[in-house]
């Protein structure tokens, strides 16, 4: 099966954004921090999972 990725930047990118992912998804010392995102935030990790699911 050929790699998804057109070079090894791409990869790189992808998993730094998955790393993102679970740092702001980790529990912090209650459980997962409360926090309300702007409209902007909501865009751009809206955005950042539709292209890790495309890229998959």
């Amino acid at each position: 099966m050929p790699c998804p990725f057109q070079n090894f930047s791409e990869l790189r990118q992808l998993e730094q954004e998955m790393e993102t992912v679970i740092r702001v998804l980790q529990p912090g010392p209650l459980g997962i921090i409360k926090h309300k995102f702007s409209g902007e935030e909501i865009r751009e990790a809206n955005a950042t999972v539709r292209r890790a699911v495309e890229n998959w």
